[in-house]
């Protein structure tokens, strides 16, 4: 019997390498020593923290999306559109299964942000 966990199910892109968190405590704290089970307790925190950032970014952008289709405002694209930075995904297909996709724009990750830094303190 196998369990999933959040390891299991996640994408190459969702992993965080320990040694930059450890450079990054280092650099904030120089005389402090973190053992290797505190790296990999504040990985993990900084790794469920950008998800959760970039989940609540998607919805954020995904309702500005849906009203700005409503009321006919540019910021939904064809799926056919380029754009590297592109949260969504669609089934192809041509114009007649088109699915429109939404980016996550650096205000979107700005309106979720104080809400994430009050739920992770």
């Amino acid at each position: 019997m196998s369990s999933t966990t959040d390891e299991d199910d996640a994408l190459p892109s969702d992993q965080l390498e320990p040694s930059l968190v450890r450079k990054l405590l280092t650099r904030r704290h120089p005389d402090q020593r973190f053992s290797n089970d505190a790296i990999l307790a504040a990985t993990e925190l900084i790794r469920k923290f950008m998800l959760e950032a970039r989940e609540r970014a998607a919805m954020e952008a995904e309702c500005e999306a849906d009203t700005d289709a409503h009321f006919g405002g540019p910021s939904v694209m064809s799926q056919d559109d380029d754009d590297d930075d592109v949260f969504g995904s669609g089934t192809g297909g041509g114009a007649k299964n088109a699915v429109s996709i939404t980016s996550i724009k650096p205000e979107h990750i700005a309106r979720v942000a104080a809400e994430m830094l009050l739920d992770f303190t």
